[in-house]
């Protein structure tokens, strides 16, 4: 292999561990976040849907038979959420760290969040989508 070909293989071996090094410390974290903030919206709409059509015996929180309730196991046989859309750990709704989701009601309301990287819930990063 002659010199000229080596420098080449080394300077773009060297740009694609630049690249790469760049996208996991700075892109995938943001991305990461995109992503459950998504999942979230995704299951607080399908809760929201299925207390609408189950007033009587509403979803409170996040266990495998929930879950199994939102994915079309239900009375109704209709798919409240799409796995898809979610990560879904021995029946129970997750995000990035295999910390499960959080479901709060208020009066009105259902919040779902994520307790973020700390997997600690109520603190300074929790991940949450704005309201509707």
């Amino acid at each position: 292999m002659n010199r000229g070909c080596l420098k080449t293989i080394v300077v773009f071996s060297s740009i694609l561990f630049l690249l790469t090094f760049i996208f996991y410390l700075a892109i995938w974290p943001q991305l990461k976040i995109k992503i459950i903030k998504s999942s979230l919206i995704a299951v607080r709409a399908a809760l929201e849907s299925y207390n609408n059509d189950y007033p009587i015996n509403p979803i409170i929180e996040n266990n495998p038979e929930s879950t199994s309730k939102l994915l079309g196991k239900n009375g109704r046989k209709k798919n409240y959420l799409s796995s898809k859309n979610t990560i879904i750990k021995k029946g129970i709704l997750v995000d990035y760290w295999d910390t499960p989701l959080i479901y709060k009601y208020s009066s009105k309301e259902i919040e779902v969040f994520s307790s973020g990287k700390n997997k600690k819930p109520d603190d300074f990063d929790d991940i949450h989508i704005n309201q509707f």
